[in-house]
């Protein structure tokens, strides 16, 4: 959560975990990452000055722009909108 503030200057709440997975970095650090579906609290959406770009999408066209990776979490977030629309 701190860190998206830190990034994006929202606030958010978690919703839903979706995937839990272990990696190594090429550091040889290895590192578990819990993912979270979330929904923004408040705030106003600014840029860090870590990037140099915001981009909203549709969830339908996400994955041109994510790595393989994170696929998963998309489909597991697709399925969960197709639930709730049910």
């Amino acid at each position: 959560m701190r860190e998206i503030r830190e990034e994006t200057g929202l606030y958010i709440i978690p919703q839903n975990p979706l995937s839990v997975r272990h990696f190594k970095r090429d550091d040889d650090q290895i590192i578990t990452m819990i993912t979270f579906f979330c929904k923004p609290n408040r705030g106003y959406l600014k840029i860090s000055k870590e990037h140099s770009e915001i981009k909203w999408q549709e969830l339908d066209n996400v994955k041109e722009d994510l790595t393989e990776f994170f696929h998963k979490e998309i489909d597991i977030l697709n399925q969960l909108n197709t639930k709730s629309k049910s």
